[in-house]
């Protein structure tokens, strides 16, 4: 994860398992670094342009095609990363310990949302 968002992180994966047995699934869309036109961290919320703005909004096909996808395919993360500042990769890698961990404490069952 780049600084500072390890909170946000950690918590859109603890939602995901917090929410799984009630049948909610979850999927999480990782952008890679825009470090142009949001003053970054200060304002990252907002961007300071409209190009910048118009930049962010490409991740609504992303979230529409994830969406899309029949319950139970939809991925816990997507990484959608303009600059291959290597989020990708680590996402990779956290995923599949992720699942290992999960698996070799007994709460794999948390991985997927309960279908009932």
């Amino acid at each position: 994860m780049a600084p500072f968002l390890g909170p946000y992180a950690a918590a859109a994966i603890t939602l995901s398992y917090e929410v799984a047995r009630f049948g909610i699934e979850t999927s999480v869309v990782v952008p890679g670094a825009f470090t142009k036109g949001t003053a970054h961290f200060p304002n990252a919320g907002k961007p300071a342009d409209g190009v910048t703005a118009a930049a962010y909004s490409r991740y609504d096909d992303e979230i529409t095609r994830i969406v899309g996808l029949p319950a139970g395919t939809r991925p816990s993360r997507s990484v959608f990363d303009f600059i291959d500042d290597g989020a990708g990769a680590v996402t990779e890698v956290a995923e599949r310990v992720r699942e290992e961990f999960a698996q070799r404490i007994g709460i794999a069952d948390l991985l997927k949302p309960s279908i009932a």
